[in-house]
């Protein structure tokens, strides 16, 4: 495991996304105070909550890979090799397609979590579903239809997600079976 998965897969996602929103901030406003008229200018909060939320689920993604990439057979190198292919034909012909296969169940996983980070970016100002759900919650006192709301749209999305990945793991259960 990498410096890079094991420090963003450990760190609480919010403080990485405040640290990320004040650093980055503050960065810019001190870069642009040099340039003459620019002072003023501000970053908007997608910014940083791309960039936070890329680096989490990247960490994620990287882990992913590094373990069914780790979970291939060096018999499956080597046959691309004595087949004469490329280095770059024997990893897309031979050894992604397998990668891809052992990791399409986790990846869905992971777009679920992708899913629920979206949450968290409430806190920098982004009106994300449930900051929507809690603005109409205050202004018209009914919170259980507003957050019910949430949840509803929550739940639909993770199950789009989830038959989405678990069509393509029936596509690729279908695929193996028709190759052998």
């Amino acid at each position: 495991m990498s410096l890079y998965t094991y420090v963003f897969r450990s760190l609480p996602d919010i403080l990485l996304l405040i640290l990320i929103f004040y650093t980055l901030d503050g960065a810019i406003q001190a870069l642009l105070h040099l340039v003459p008229g620019m002072s003023g200018v501000r970053l908007s909060a997608y910014v940083p909550a791309v960039i936070s939320t890329s680096i989490v689920l990247g960490a994620y993604a990287t882990e992913l890979f590094r373990a069914g990439w780790a979970d291939i057979p060096q018999g499956q190198h080597e046959a691309g090799r004595s087949l004469g292919f490329t280095t770059l034909q024997s990893l897309v012909l031979i050894i992604l397609p397998q990668v891809y296969r052992k990791i399409i169940p986790h990846l869905g996983s992971l777009c679920l979590i992708s899913l629920k980070e979206t949450a968290l970016l409430s806190i920098i100002g982004i009106p994300d579903i449930v900051r929507t759900a809690s603005i109409g919650a205050r202004s018209t006192g009914a919170p259980f239809v507003f957050y019910g709301i949430a949840i509803a749209i929550f739940v639909i999305f993770a199950i789009l997600c989830s038959r989405i990945f678990a069509h393509l793991e029936q596509r690729v259960r279908q695929d193996r079976a028709g190759a052998r």
